[in-house]
């Protein structure tokens, strides 16, 4: 199994790693979101720390949804989910745990 590491950095407590692997077994889960938005939400992380950087994004979005920008307000919000995927142990069905 190959494996490319995209992303090793500590945020406060916790550990923030990205990897590829290129095998014949499924990959990480993307949840559908795309890729830069992973980037952007570790971004803001680093930045703000993660509490901040939610509502930061959340006030962001509220003021494009308020202008009527919803595709603006959309990849906001999609940030969020990244944030939030990132911060939470969920096991999907298919996952090996030990």
């Amino acid at each position: 199994m190959k494996s490319r590491k995209i992303l090793d950095d500590i945020d406060g407590r916790a550990r923030i790693l990205l990897e590829s692997y290129e095998d014949d077994h499924p990959g990480l889960h993307d949840y559908g979101i795309p890729r830069l938005s992973w980037i952007r939400g570790v971004r803001f992380m680093k930045h703000f720390g993660v509490e901040r950087a939610l509502e930061v994004i959340d006030e962001r979005a509220n003021r494009a949804t308020d202008r009527g920008d919803y595709d603006t307000a959309r990849r906001w919000r999609t940030l969020i989910t990244a944030i939030h995927a990132t911060q939470e142990d969920e096991h999907l069905p298919g996952d090996n745990t030990h």
